[in-house]
């Protein structure tokens, strides 16, 4: 006769042992899945999440760059000292209409003051109104100096932007812009880019675009100029006033919203050079002379 076999020692209590036999007698086995059906869901699984990951990348992001903005008025017309010298008379007011050849003020040079030789008379060379006006009776003025600004009657105030060159593919009229004022850094305006000068410019050909652009730092492949008309039909009564208070040159920082974009597509080669056949960084020598009209 056979002794009974001894169960091997455990390392859990008996009283433990008997409480799960019990609960299994009452709760049952847990589930148990065959193994092709654990296949199935494994599978099923793996497909959803591809099927996620390729439908990110076609998911349409908003795309954005952020750009150098410089306050502008076509129309305006700056009065600058003809020499350094003491200011004689002041002929306007601030406001006051003038027409082309009106007399603004009279300055007599000081090379001539001792010998008492002629005053200067400065002219208004266009037709126009006197929107500002820093200069009086007896003040010394030195040589360039602005003395005077008249508007033309179709002066309207601009945001001249300047972009990488690298967007210029994505760039269009009609695309919404945020501006901030560094002189008004709490306020903000809106507007909506007018034109897209497609030339590429170098910071030596932006610097005879607008004196307010002489410090911008160098960009390999060169910058574009984009033009966003500032209106106060466009806004709030807030943006209507700060609008009159901008100066020209007044610097400042732009959002320009250039529309919607595929993730996938920036994952992909870029395709700068056959978006805009002709345009290369070699051809920003004649660039310079007609962005300067924009």
């Amino acid at each position: 006769m056979k002794a009974p076999q001894k169960e091997p020692p455990g390392i859990f209590r008996p009283a433990a042992i008997e409480y799960l036999a019990r609960s299994r007698g009452q709760v049952g086995e847990p589930l148990r899945l065959p193994e092709i059906q654990t296949l199935k869901r494994g599978l099923l699984l793996a497909a959803l999440i591809v099927a996620l990951g390729v439908g990110i990348l076609f998911v349409d992001l908003g795309e954005v760059v952020q750009v150098t903005a410089v306050v502008r008025r076509p129309g305006r017309t700056l009065i600058r000292a003809p020499g350094s010298g003491i200011v004689k008379s002041v002929e306007v007011l601030r406001g006051d209409e003038v027409v082309a050849g009106s007399a603004l003020f009279r300055v007599l040079p000081t090379d001539w003051s001792v010998r008492g030789g002629p005053i200067v008379v400065v002219r208004s060379p266009v037709d126009g109104m006197v929107s500002d006006l820093s200069l009086e009776r007896g003040g010394y003025v030195s040589t360039s100096e602005v003395l005077a600004i008249v508007d033309s009657p179709d002066s309207r105030l601009d945001v001249l932007l300047v972009a990488p060159s690298r967007v210029l593919p994505r760039l269009a009229p009609g695309q919404p812009v945020v501006l901030t004022i560094f002189a008004f850094p709490d306020a903000i305006l809106e507007a909506r880019t007018e034109r897209v000068v497609p030339l590429i410019l170098t910071t030596e050909e932006l610097k005879r675009v607008h004196p307010a652009l002489s410090d911008l730092a160098e960009e390999p492949e060169g910058y574009v100029l984009v033009v966003a008309p500032l209106s106060e039909s466009r806004g709030t009564s807030e943006q209507s006033w700060l609008l009159r208070q901008l100066q020209e040159g007044m610097r400042g920082v732009a959002t320009i919203r250039m529309g919607s974009r595929r993730i996938i597509s920036s994952l992909l080669p870029s395709n700068r050079a056959k978006s805009q056949p002709g345009l290369d960084s070699s051809n920003g020598s004649g660039g310079g002379n007609k962005a300067s009209g924009s």
